[in-house]
């Protein structure tokens, strides 16, 4: 990372709050991408240009995982939200520019394999394009299958995120009946459990992804392993 670009030295109040809204975004993305659960963010390598500094995880990663991620920091500075990660980790990404005045910047300089970091921009103001109405946009009937990654059952319309089965995409499931409530408070007794949620399904017709569903009715069971389908597959009721 690298801002107040330019400048003698840095409010320490302005560096409190992009540090905050940074770790708050790399705790949120880190989530989404089921990076371990005690991984820790650090700073390092800071040089004297302004304020520059690599920030790390306390963790090897997969190669996949570690090319979602700068996927990700790249296509949120083009104001783009990637379908592996929340909007609410969009929201915090955005917020790191909050602190910065109108004419400043702040850079991320992504590693894809190389020894040096392509750079990119983000600025105060900027605000995604995925906010606008997705083009191409197609409405059916259906439902998807996946685990819970998050409630947000306090919202003024509550949602919760499933993460696809298929994709493992995260998707957000809209809903307004107590009974849809009712269900999921069920279907996450277990952890494990896996949720079919059925309902309105809103997909992008030329990224093939589903972006939302509006849920009318939540089924649940728990995963098969390999072991429950050789149980079944030997039980003699396969015909």
């Amino acid at each position: 990372m690298r801002f107040n670009e330019g400048r003698a030295g840095v409010p320490l109040d302005k560096l409190e709050r992009i540090a905050t809204e940074t770790r708050k975004f790399l705790e949120s993305i880190a989530s989404d991408l089921d990076l371990p659960e005690d991984i820790k963010w650090l700073g390092s390598k800071f040089r004297n240009q302004s304020l520059s500094y690599d920030v790390e995880g306390n963790h090897t990663v997969e190669v996949e995982k570690s090319r979602e991620f700068n996927s990700a920091i790249t296509e949120l500075t083009k104001g783009n939200i990637p379908p592996f990660i929340t909007r609410e980790s969009a929201g915090k990404f955005y917020a790191i520019a909050k602190p910065l005045e109108a004419d400043e910047r702040v850079r991320f300089g992504v590693y894809n394999g190389n020894a040096r970091p392509h750079w990119y921009e983000l600025r105060p103001g900027t605000t995604p394009t995925d906010a606008a109405p997705i083009l191409g946009a197609i409405q059916y009937v259906g439902a998807i299958q996946g685990t819970l990654h998050s409630w947000y059952k306090g919202a003024s319309e509550p949602y919760f995120y499933l993460r696809d089965a298929v994709t493992h995409f995260l998707v957000k499931c809209e809903y307004s009946s107590d009974s849809v409530y009712d269900q999921l408070a069920q279907a996450v007794q277990k952890k494990d459990n896996i949720i079919h949620a059925h309902g309105e399904i809103t997909a992008d017709r030329e990224r093939r992804t589903i972006e939302s569903v509006r849920v009318d009715k939540l089924a649940w069971f728990k995963p098969f392993s390999m072991r429950d389908v050789n149980e079944y597959l030997d039980s003699g009721n396969v015909q």
